[in-house]
């Protein structure tokens, strides 16, 4: 798992899943990286590869949450501004609901 300030990149030994925690360019990226070694076509909304992307979201998903668990209590926190804080796992259900705040940028 690799992570890009809000990006975080899953890769197999095929593909490469990228997905942002953030509402600012495309959500997801799915690379063939035998097929395309240059990472050129974007995948991620292609019906013919819908299958690898419920594959790999979940595994995704799974590696998010395990890298951004802090110990102790310790919560991870993210936001422009410190009113809007939330925890990782408030941060993903809003995400997951599509309920994350548009971009003013």
């Amino acid at each position: 798992l690799t992570t890009l300030q809000t990006a975080y990149t899953l890769r197999t030994d095929r593909y490469r899943y990228t997905k942002w925690l953030d509402t600012k360019g495309p959500n997801q990226e799915l690379y063939d990286r035998l097929n395309d070694p240059a990472e050129m076509v974007n995948l991620a909304n292609d019906a013919n590869y819908q299958d690898i992307v419920s594959e790999l979201d979940p595994l995704w998903e799974q590696h998010v949450k395990r890298v951004r668990t802090h110990p102790d209590g310790l919560e991870y926190r993210e936001s422009k501004d410190a009113d809007e804080n939330v925890t990782t796992d408030e941060y993903l259900e809003l995400e997951r609901l599509g309920k994350l705040p548009k971009s003013t940028d």
